[in-house]
């Protein structure tokens, strides 16, 4: 997960506690803006793709709970980072 970066959970604009009907809900409503089929953007295929992967992600116990994992850890990773920097006296990234 990049610094800025939303993370799947923004993407779909739904809690990290979701249940997997809000997410299919959300994911629906996002797919009939992004679709190729309803969207004329050039870039509408590469973005139903990825909101697809995202949905993919998150409906599946397993590939959750690493996503989730991983998330947990940037996050982490960036505070810990973030708090080095500011006892060090230097600014945080931007």
């Amino acid at each position: 997960l990049r610094e800025g970066a939303l993370s799947f959970y923004e993407l779909l604009e739904i809690a990290p506690d979701a249940d997997e009907r809000t997410i299919t809900r959300a994911f629906r409503t996002l797919s009939k803006s992004t679709h190729p089929d309803h969207n004329r953007a050039a870039t509408a295929n590469e973005d139903f793709q990825a909101l697809k992967h995202v949905y993919d992600v998150l409906r599946a116990p397993t590939t959750r709970a690493s996503y989730n994992l991983k998330l947990r850890f940037a996050r982490a990773a960036r505070a810990k980072f973030a708090a080095t920097r500011a006892a060090a006296g230097s600014p945080p990234p931007p």
